[in-house]
């Protein structure tokens, strides 16, 4: 090893003094004793794994063999000092590492030099699948969080979990994920007016022409768009373009799943099965957990599915499935607070109201948002499909489904437009990240008090909304905080027959667009039989 030139030795120095001095102010962290002296890498001492730089006891070696190496040299400074002071008996290799990463990347204020700190981090730690429902890529995942928390996540992490590691609480690779996926859901960005009136606007009106969209906002167009792009960016809207399932052939269930005699984590159980659309867990009330499946018209998977959720039955469960009839989404920014940047729910008033409407029998004279969607009849041949695949996967502008799918713009436009026009493909938005991080499921088989809870639930931050083909509702709701026990206490005067409970972020299911059982000759989806067969055999 070489020793690093002692100009560079001392800018290297006077930086880990004042990192050290960030540290201690932003997370209370002791700072560690600087190195005694600074090595770059040779060919007879290779750093692995694209790191920049490594501790060795007293000592710091930079990875000369990282392109313009120079360039990150402060960057790699400052990750090493934080790096040093994390607890490395207690916190995972991954967690510290990461957390380091993300540290030093914010400290860049050169858009290149940046860039290639990602390109680094990408290279030491590049994505891979830890679960059908989790990929591990942390310098895209660390750079949502930034998106949704700014700087206050970053410093929640590691103010949380260097306490833990004070508490003697190690934290497992698991942990960590687990930990990085449900904490970063609790974080959450302040409306003002003008936002708070422009994401309503924009979630009730998604084809509106930008325009007549500043006119209802009441603003000029350009600061719309610019409001627009901000909200985008900081992660509260998403733009959403999707094929409506059940106009394609493709039907929903929810399976309320309960134990009965068993302690089996019944996930294993729904994990391999090709139809899993999502899954989650019952925290609070009388069930376990909540799988939604997505299955393409066809009698022998519907077979497949009666034969799987039999054995599940078998192996010690209850199960209510709910096969969706009609279903809608209902959205309420009237009890959010945008001078103070939250929601405050009159939850004794909605009490009153949802009394009114049952004792007087007002929920025939509210307009429902639930409506059946019936398969449209028209012939959809193997460019459809591929084009609905693509939209399935965020790819949705005409340029983008062209160059993925290598074929003509003018050829991709006019099926877009087709597609379009028949409500095969729309689009919509959703708001992210402002305060409604409690997610409550309500089951009620009772006709009409269903219609009675789904008219008032109106008035609910937002309400996901269906009915079977028996009427019976089906309702997931999403609060802020304390508006579980809200929604208990409302729902409380009701008569029996009324279920909640309180759902666990939700776990995404391997589940893809089936372009593979499209069958354009017959116009019908196949079965895939295979991967049907090979998870009833997992069952047995």
């Amino acid at each position: 090893m070489r020793k690093l030139g002692k100009e560079q030795k001392s800018h290297a120095l006077k930086t880990w003094k004042e990192v050290s001095q960030v540290i201690e102010i932003s997370f209370g962290l002791k700072p560690s004793e600087a190195p005694t002296e600074i090595y770059l890498s040779t060919s007879e001492n290779q750093i692995e794994n694209h790191q920049p730089g490594v501790i060795d006891s007293d000592s710091i070696i930079i990875n000369s063999n990282i392109p313009d190496y120079e360039e990150v040299l402060n960057a790699t400074i400052t990750k090493l000092c934080l790096q040093r002071i994390l607890p490395s008996d207690l916190l995972c290799r991954e967690c510290i590492d990461d957390i380091s990463f993300e540290f030093a990347r914010r400290t860049i204020t050169d858009d290149k030099v940046r860039s290639q700190w990602e390109s680094i981090w990408s290279e030491h730690s590049p994505r891979r699948q830890i679960s059908s429902a989790i990929d591990y890529f942390p310098c895209v995942g660390y750079k949502w969080l930034y998106s949704v928390a700014g700087e206050n996540g970053l410093d929640t992490f590691v103010r949380e979990l260097t306490h833990r590691a004070r508490n003697q609480i190690s934290l497992s690779f698991e942990d960590y994920m687990q930990y990085f996926s449900m904490r970063i859901r609790r974080f959450e960005r302040t409306l003002d007016s003008t936002e708070l009136k422009l994401t309503s606007t924009v979630v009730e009106n998604p084809n509106l022409p930008s325009k007549d969209l500043a006119n209802l906002v009441g603003i000029s167009e350009e600061w719309m768009s610019r409001k627009l792009a901000q909200l985008q960016k900081r992660v509260v809207l998403r733009k959403f373009n999707r094929a409506p399932f059940s106009r394609i052939g493709i039907q929903m269930f929810h399976v309320l799943v309960s134990r009965r005699d068993t302690e089996t984590d019944p996930f294993d159980l729904f994990k391999d099965c090709p139809f899993l659309y999502s899954y989650r867990k019952v925290i609070s009330g009388d069930w376990t957990a909540l799988a939604t499946l997505s299955i393409p018209e066809n009698s022998e998977s519907m077979r497949f599915v009666k034969a799987g959720l039999k054995r599940i039955v078998d192996a010690g469960f209850d199960i209510d499935p709910h096969q969706i009839h009609s279903s809608g989404v209902s959205r309420n920014f009237d009890y959010y607070k945008p001078k103070v940047g939250h929601w405050d729910i009159p939850w004794e008033l909605l009490t009153i109201h949802l009394q009114r409407i049952q004792s007087d029998d007002l929920a025939s004279s509210i307009p429902r948002v639930d409506r059946p969607e019936k398969r449209i009849e028209i012939e959809l041949d193997e460019l459809d499909i591929k084009i609905f695949d693509c939209v399935s996967r965020g790819i949705a502008s005409v340029s983008k489904i062209r160059s993925h799918l290598k074929v003509g713009q003018h050829r991709v436009a006019e099926r877009l437009q087709k597609l379009r026009e028949n409500g095969l493909v729309i689009k919509s938005w959703e708001v992210h990240n402002i305060g409604l991080n409690e997610h409550a499921i309500i089951y009620c088989k009772d006709r009409e008090l269903g219609k009675t809870i789904a008219a008032w639930s109106l008035r609910l931050p937002k309400s996901v909304i269906s009915f079977s083909s028996k009427e019976e509702l089906m309702l997931l709701a999403d609060l802020p905080k304390g508006g579980s026990f809200g929604l208990a206490t409302a729902l409380e005067g009701l008569n029996n027959g009324t279920c909640i409970g309180i759902l666990s972020p939700q776990i995404y299911g391997a589940w893809g667009f089936p372009s593979a059982l499209w069958d354009s000759k017959f116009q019908r989806w196949k079965c895939p039989k295979k991967e049907l067969e090979s998870w009833i055999t997992q069952l047995e």
